[in-house]
């Protein structure tokens, strides 16, 4: 379900012993489907976009939300934060694991996209999720990403 509303739902229901399974090794499998945002995805998504200040960039940083890639891809939200800076912010409201794969992806996407060196300082990473989880802290610790915690 990604990041639908139901997925919240369903994962109440179940409790904290059900989690995502990630797909095997060599496999095109996806255990997200893109069905499409839920309700609060949108929601902290368009939130953060007018209030850049909640994940701790300025004021003045400057919004486009579903920022697409010459690849495809697209990130929540990209900022452009004046003085050759960027930042990227992906949301992921229940399962945030995915999220911080895609944050990288996206950190390296957008610094091809400035011209900019892979790990150059220049584009900020940032995942935003409700609750983050021990697999998420750690990719995100070990790969740079800031992950924000905005409650529902």
């Amino acid at each position: 379900l990604g990041d639908r509303d139901e997925s919240a739902t369903l994962a109440k229901a179940l409790g904290s012993s059900v989690t995502p399974r990630p797909p095997e090794a060599g496999t095109i499998e996806l255990p997200f489907l893109p069905l499409g945002e839920g309700e609060a995805h949108r929601n902290l998504k368009e939130r953060v976009a007018r209030d850049p200040t909640l994940v701790g960039l300025p004021a003045s940083a400057r919004a486009t939300m579903e920022f697409c890639f010459l690849s495809g891809d697209r990130v929540d939200i990209a900022f452009d934060l004046g003085g050759g800076k960027r930042a990227v912010v992906e949301i992921e409201t229940v399962f945030t694991e995915p999220g911080a794969h895609q944050a990288i992806k996206y950190r390296a996407l957008m610094e091809a996209r400035i011209a900019v060196p892979l790990g150059s300082g220049h584009v900020e990473s940032i995942l935003v999720g409700h609750r983050f989880d021990t697999k998420t802290r750690d990719l995100a610790d070990r790969y740079g990403i800031r992950l924000v915690a905005i409650p529902p």
